[in-house]
């Protein structure tokens, strides 16, 4: 979500008040409204179906290698002994169902699955390398689904290396693409270079279940319109645009147009976003590490159950924004209505120049470890939201500039909002009455406010914040606690809640991240339950 700065902001923000996201209109306002007043949300949709997301033939990379057809690949006498493969020069097509074993090289050719529309097709990588100059090196142009399984122990490589010309019809724009459902599973290693487009393009349905995987895109590097399934493998993802991108425009439906991660590890590295879907992006497993990207996690509902997040951005860590860009009311601080971020579960590590966590809509934590290394502009905080904010349970420790800071707006967990001034390398020691240390945090740069919410804190009871050696006596007035004055770090702060438009002063917005590179920095939480 993109903001505007003026001057009256700076000033409010001096202030430390709290407000609301914008947003803008769309094409879409009309379906956002109704989807909001039925209570549909995209990611419990696919949260309900979960159990079929995957079927037992998409874990399953076995084939029988004596009764499979043999594909060696050699520039201009390639060959196969089954009628089922027709070959014409450097174009191999796969006609039939059936396993097909493809081995050899290609220096300028393609592979070709043109079958019936109900038939499946499993395509086995064993020491494969294509390059189709202009082309995508696998074209799955017709059949009911593809399984591409990466053999044990083998190394295959694909890649293009100029502008793509149209052979049919189809805009192909990848160095796989497939008008089909695709899975891709096995124990091998794959390594796709897109020297222009993307790695992989699916128009329906994308999985993988296994595989090692290095993909080097000019532009996305996994790109479906359906969906993106991850349940296991190994990926390397280098994209100049987004890493994964999701999306789905035909119509309004929640179960499709979304990304589901249950498993494997994502290393990313992305130009743009790192995960980008237009709905649903679920993750309740597996481990993700963003080391660079624009914004991390972007979709219309994001819920997280599980998996270990790292991500470090230049602008937002988790962005929720539906289709939508401005609400009925017209008020441009108010929710979008279908936009929501929901947290169970998982350990979330976010270092970010934007926003550390921003929903145009609601955000939702009621369980998992939250550990964000906020904005050091005033334009940015590290929690934004244009509904509620809400905390029930999990640990959320947040460090940003005190400018646009918020807290939880409700729940039943205790959380505090002070205002504390800290350089790189702080440690933040959070103690009860009784002396006990509660939590312990090392910032990973400057910062001047202090969000912690914990188990440990009880309504009534009285603890010390110490930063740079000052400590910060506070009681917990209430369930939401903000002491958020800039010298709150010298005495006893008051309690306090956010502020909504017309209930007095709030932040209208801020700037866009500069887009400078951001510091690392280590964490450390103890005895928190």
């Amino acid at each position: 979500m993109k903001k505007i700065k003026t001057a009256t902001a700076l000033m409010i923000a001096a202030s430390m008040m709290f407000a609301f996201c914008a947003c803008k209109n769309s094409s879409r306002q009309e379906a956002q409204t109704a989807k909001a007043q039925s209570g549909e949300n995209a990611a419990d949709a696919v949260l309900e179906m979960s159990g079929e997301l995957f079927t037992d033939r998409d874990y399953d990379f076995s084939y029988a290698e004596s009764s499979a057809v043999k594909i060696l690949l050699e520039n201009e006498i390639s060959s196969s002994d089954s009628e089922r493969v027709e070959i014409q020069g450097n174009s191999v097509t796969v006609k039939a169902s059936g396993v097909y074993i493809i081995s050899g090289s290609l220096e300028n050719g393609q592979i070709v699955v043109d079958t019936d529309d109900t038939e499946k097709v499993q395509l086995v990588l064993s020491n494969a390398q294509i390059n189709c100059d202009t082309s995508a090196a696998i074209y799955i142009k017709a059949a009911a689904k593809t399984f591409i399984t990466l053999a044990e122990g083998t190394s295959n490589t694909l890649s293009n290396k100029d502008d793509f010309i149209a052979i049919d019809d189809n805009n192909i724009d990848s160095v796989i693409f497939s008008k089909e459902d695709i899975t891709f599973n096995g124990s091998g290693s794959l390594e796709i270079n897109a020297a222009y487009g993307h790695t992989i393009v699916s128009k329906k349905d994308m999985k993988f279940t296994g595989g090692v995987y290095s993909l080097n895109a000019k532009e996305h590097c996994l790109q479906a319109k359906n969906s993106i399934r991850i349940a296991g493998g190994t990926f390397n993802l280098n994209a100049q645009e987004d890493a994964l991108h999701c999306k789905y425009e035909d119509d309004n439906s929640n179960t499709k147009g979304f990304v589901y991660i249950s498993g494997g590890e994502l290393r990313i590295s992305a130009g743009d976003d790192a995960l980008h879907t237009t709905r649903a992006l679920v993750i309740t497993g597996g481990t993700v590490n963003i080391s660079q990207c624009s914004e991390g996690l972007e979709g219309e509902a994001l819920n997280i159950s599980g998996g270990d997040i790292t991500i470090k951005s230049s602008d937002d860590g988790i962005n929720a924004a539906s289709g939508s860009s401005e609400t009925d009311s017209g008020n441009p601080f108010a929710s979008d209505g279908t936009s929501s971020v929901e947290i169970s579960g998982g350990t979330i590590k976010i270092d970010s120049e934007g926003d550390g966590i921003d929903s145009n809509g609601d955000i939702i934590v009621t369980g998992g470890e939250i550990y964000i290394d906020g904005p050091e502009n005033s334009g940015n905080g590290a929690l934004d939201y244009g509904g509620t904010a809400e905390i029930s349970g999990g640990t959320v420790v947040a460090v940003g500039d005190i400018g646009m800071a918020q807290n939880f707006s409700g729940g039943t967990q205790c959380s505090m909002l002070i205002g504390a001034q800290g350089a790189a390398g702080s440690e933040l020691l959070l103690k009860n009455s009784s002396g006990e240390t509660l939590l312990s945090y090392t910032a990973a740069k400057s910062f001047g406010s202090v969000l912690i919410s914990c188990s440990a804190l009880e309504k009534g009871e009285n603890y010390i914040l110490t930063c740079n050696g000052q400590e910060t006596e506070i009681t917990m007035s209430d369930t939401i606690y903000s002491s958020t004055g800039q010298n709150a770090m010298g005495g006893t702060g008051r309690g306090g809640e956010n502020k909504r438009p017309n209930e007095g002063d709030f932040r209208p917005g801020g700037n866009p991240p500069n887009g400078d590179e951001i510091p690392g920095g280590e964490k450390a939480v103890r005895g928190l339950r």
